[in-house]
């Protein structure tokens, strides 16, 4: 078999993995549109690759096949596991109104800072960089606001001022504009997707939020086009699929492991579980995204970030991409069985939908600790909940 009709036959595999599982339970679940968007921030540059439009220009062309059995295995997996794994798919007949008054408070203080920070960037740095702008708000108050945004649009279902919730929604969207940041399509999808199938929705409001996913959509290609400098795709088709790093990622670290490295062997996933601990018990200078840099570029000043994928095969190979993919498929199901049961998986649901969407670009240290903060998020506002609906009751 040669190397393009490796890749052609990769491509077909993965879009018939992909029919069957819509045609099967897919448009009533929101792993069917994780499986999508994978398969569009993967195949994407292939297709590119394929039709003679540039893509990355660090990727070693040589390895694309051997990457595209990563995308496929991945594609296979979270497909036939999710289709052998039932859910639920009945309609929420309302709006869930719970007790989190609490989270009234961030729906107010977020779009006040948004704001106030959009404004700072605006007049301070116009006409400056991405780069330059997260310097003059500070890096880690910058991702650490766009972090919580995640979290606040999640809870869509639970919120009870929804006014204060589209406002939110709006700073948060204003501000990742101004800065050059277009992460905010993940979490407007995640919301879109859920309230499209769990919710009765007119034609009118489908229509609205089909059209507003397409503009915001737009807006994201828009933005990489114009900030990223490797982006040398010179039609509209190009831009639009060179988006996905993750060809790059996959073809470059399997040519590492081909050529340098032995298998990781689950070290990886070790490292990412002891960093969870505080760094006066445990810490390392290991990490996936600065040891590919190092290999691929050790004196650049700009990051290349990673993949769930990569990271599976440095472990482990193929199987690992299996087992990755799987342990995300059934946490989705678990999810998924408890949306209808408990308000907290209404909200996690959301999140990770989104995160999931982020995360397939990075590694299993920002997975986990994405995930666990979420849910330290949620807990916090729970019992500050409760504590202020105690003291209400107690006035009166």
């Amino acid at each position: 078999m040669t190397a393009q009709t490796q890749i052609y036959t990769n491509l077909v595999i993965s879009m018939i993995c992909i029919l069957i599982k819509i045609f099967w339970n897919g448009k009533k679940d929101p792993l069917t549109y994780l499986i999508l968007f994978y398969f569009f921030f993967t195949f994407g540059p292939v297709i590119n690759y394929l039709i003679g439009i540039p893509i990355y220009f660090g990727t070693p062309v040589e390895y694309i096949p051997q990457a595209t059995n990563n995308f496929t295995l991945a594609i296979a997996t979270m497909c036939f596991l999710g289709i052998a794994i039932s859910h639920n798919t009945q309609k929420l007949k309302y709006n869930i109104q719970t007790s989190l008054s609490f989270s009234n408070f961030f729906f107010v203080l977020f779009p006040i800072y948004s704001i106030l920070q959009s404004l700072y960037v605006l007049i301070f740095s116009f006409s400056g960089s991405k780069i330059d702008k997260i310097a003059l708000l500070t890096p880690r108050l910058h991702y650490n606001y766009l972090l919580i945004e995640v979290y606040l649009v999640s809870l869509y279902f639970l919120i009870k001022n929804k006014k204060l919730y589209w406002l939110n929604l709006a700073s948060y969207v204003f501000y990742c504009l101004v800065t050059g940041e277009r992460d905010f399509i993940f979490p407007l999808v995640a919301i879109g997707i859920h309230i499209l199938i769990f919710t009765e929705v007119s034609r009118k409001r489908k229509f609205l939020i089909f059209t507003s996913g397409i503009s915001f959509f737009a807006l994201g290609t828009l933005i990489f086009f114009l900030r990223d400098s490797s982006q040398v795709s010179n039609s509209v088709l190009g831009s639009i699929l060179n988006q996905g790093s993750l060809l790059f990622i996959n073809s470059f670290t399997i040519k590492l492991m081909n050529e340098s490295y032995e298998f990781f062997n689950g070290f990886t996933y070790l490292n990412s579980i002891q960093n969870l601990l505080p760094s006066f018990i445990y810490k390392t200078d290991f990490n996936n995204l600065a040891w590919f840099k190092e290999n691929y570029a050790p004196k650049s000043t700009s990051g290349y970030g990673f993949g769930l994928d990569a990271e599976g095969y440095i472990n482990f190979g193929y199987f690992g991409i299996v087992l990755t993919f799987s342990v995300i498929t059934l946490l989705q199901r678990l999810i998924m069985r408890n949306f209808y049961n408990k308000d907290f998986f209404k909200y996690f649901s959301v999140f990770f939908t989104a995160f999931t969407m982020y995360s397939f670009r990075n590694d299993s240290l920002a997975f986990i600790k994405g995930n666990l903060y979420a849910i330290i998020f949620f807990g916090g506002i729970f019992v500050l909940s409760n504590f202020i609906n105690q003291t209400k009751k107690k006035s009166t």
